[in-house]
């Protein structure tokens, strides 16, 4: 949740974003149980130009917004500035709870880019938009039925290499594409072939009884019921978005009298 903008100072003009970002966690229980719950608002400002703090004002409330430089100039770079923010709050989460509780299974809403510790961790992609099959090897995925993979396979370069697979955790109706109902899934390669293939066997059995339904999440079936829990706890504990951009507005209209 953010609103663009734009920052200037005798060394140029640079577009910016005041944003905010919420990650947590939720138990796989019925039904869900949210756990832990981190927030943070940002201003993110390109071309590496300095701003102060900016601080907003809701009846009793008081919002601050820690202030932070990317190198960038265009208006993508602010957005990945906020979205490296959260990714990185994410990961910080998700090992402390890896470290402290450990899960038989944890998953991860999102790819594992800032995340790769070896163990039961597996992030999942909801939307497909890049092949990762050689164009032979596709019809593979049609042919999935609930509950089935297909065979492991290495992605990524170095540090960010992952094992990776698909899986159909959900059914889809005659009107729907051959990627409907599927989700990639990845793991750390330090887990090893062996351990990652027993993942790819447990998230394929597992997670199609956790799979939301047409009429109660826009987003099935691929979306997960603990996910689509959290993601309504974190999108409250963000706050109104009216309210908080009437009030960025008017923090700024007065920084500028």
């Amino acid at each position: 949740m953010g609103s663009r903008l734009f920052a200037e100072d005798p060394s140029g003009i640079a577009p910016a974003l005041v944003g905010s970002w919420a990650v947590g966690v939720a138990w796989a229980d019925r039904p869900p149980t949210i756990g832990p719950v981190r927030v943070g608002r940002e201003l993110v400002v390109g071309g590496e130009l300095k701003h102060a703090d900016l601080r907003i004002t809701i009846g009793a409330a008081e919002l601050e917004y820690r202030s932070t430089s990317v190198p960038g100039s265009t208006p993508i770079d602010p957005i990945q500035g906020l979205q490296n923010a959260m990714r990185l709050a994410e990961s910080r989460l998700a090992g402390d709870l890896f470290a402290t509780v450990g899960p038989d299974l944890f998953v991860l809403d999102g790819p594992l880019t800032y995340f790769a510790l070896a163990g039961p961790v597996v992030g999942m992609i909801k939307r497909q938009n890049r092949p990762y099959l050689k164009p032979d090897q596709t019809p593979i995925l049609a042919a999935l039925r609930l509950g089935e993979r297909t065979p492991v396979f290495c992605i990524g370069e170095q540090r960010l290499e992952r094992f990776s697979w698909y899986a159909r955790i959900g059914t889809r109706r005659p009107i729907d594409g051959t990627m409907t109902g599927i989700v990639r899934l990845e793991t750390s390669t330090a887990t090893g072939i062996d351990f990652a293939r027993q993942l790819a066997d447990l998230t394929s059995a597992v997670l199609p009884g956790f799979a939301t339904e047409w009429r109660r999440d826009p987003r099935a079936p691929q979306n997960l019921y603990p996910v689509a829990q959290l993601e309504r706890e974190l999108h409250h504990r963000l706050g109104d978005k009216v309210l908080i951009k009437r009030a960025i507005e008017s923090a700024l209209w007065s920084d500028n009298d």
